[in-house]
């Protein structure tokens, strides 16, 4: 068995600790889940990380790096074996070690990427898990954290394939903005930026944060934002619309206009626009009906 499929077997084995054991499922709190590091040839950048026991019984512990790549067909994280001609630049201080009932320790990764280091990105895996009996026939639980760093200025090239809304002509509020974005550069990308909507006369009705979590978009990958313009809710029957509709009456023709960077504090490359229409057309029947109603009366 490869490497590459051994560490995919043991991440699945983590997977099946928190879904398929209940017991296991709280047994390791890990913090952060996900961290960035910039850091330039030469320099050297530290992250900390927190582990806690929260079992009841002293527990012992083995963390190790692996290489993250990501699927292309379904985005996946795929750990992969960690590669030797990274241990000068990527090392962490503690590898096994044992912590009492509800007991914490600090991780720390340190990331010293020699002088004549070429600019890159790299998501590194930091796995904890579990050190299981040799006779145990459970599954060890254990958590992970990306990592993604970033070395030097590595080339940026952010793409937008696409800015749509989620339908053109719409009967009432909410309307989706998403905007598609594919990474064809080196460095993460964590896009930035907002959606303002507009109406015919060219005047700001809404706007919002295209990525209030700064999701990233690592190197290879394209990543769906979206922004929605009014309160998310399941759709009704006839009558539930149109108390909707009469009750958050909106009508016309608006543009929703796209500006964003790459990555926060980036110059705004990021631009496109897309339109909708609002059209309340159960009110608009009923108000139609009563006006002929009234007329032939």
């Amino acid at each position: 068995m490869s490497a590459t499929t051994s560490l995919r077997a043991f991440f699945l084995s983590l997977i099946l600790a928190f879904f398929a054991l209940p017991n296991f499922a709280h047994a390791i709190s890990f913090t952060p889940t996900a961290a960035d590091i910039s850091v330039a040839p030469g320099d050297t950048a530290t992250k900390s990380f927190t582990l806690e026991n929260d079992t009841d019984t002293t527990q012992t512990y083995q963390a190790s790096l692996s290489l993250v790549h990501f699927d292309t067909t379904d985005n996946e994280p795929q750990f992969n074996a960690w590669p030797d001609t990274l241990n000068s630049t990527v090392k962490l201080d503690a590898n096994t070690f044992t912590l009492d009932s509800h007991a914490q320790k600090t991780l720390t990764l340190t990331i010293s990427p020699p002088l004549s280091s070429t600019a890159t990105s790299l998501v590194v895996g930091l796995i904890v898990a579990e050190t299981a009996p040799s006779n145990a026939v459970q599954v060890a639980s254990g958590v992970s954290s990306l990592v993604f760093v970033t070395i030097g200025q590595p080339t940026v090239a952010a793409s937008l394939s696409s800015f749509q809304t989620s339908s053109f002509i719409a009967s009432s509020l909410p309307v989706d903005f998403t905007a598609n974005l594919i990474n064809k550069g080196d460095r993460v990308l964590q896009p930035s930026g907002t959606v303002t909507v507009y109406n015919v006369l060219s005047k700001r009705v809404a706007a919002f944060e295209l990525n209030p979590t700064l999701r990233r978009v690592p190197a290879g990958q394209n990543r769906a934002f979206t922004a929605t313009w009014g309160t998310a809710r399941v759709t009704g029957n006839f009558f539930q619309e149109l108390w909707h509709e009469v009750t958050n009456p909106a009508i016309g023709f608006f543009t929703a206009e796209l500006l964003a960077a790459p990555y926060p504090g980036a110059e705004v490359t990021l631009i496109s626009t897309t339109h909708v229409i609002l059209l309340p057309w159960r009110a608009l029947l009923v108000i139609g009906l009563g006006l002929a109603g009234l007329t032939v009366f």
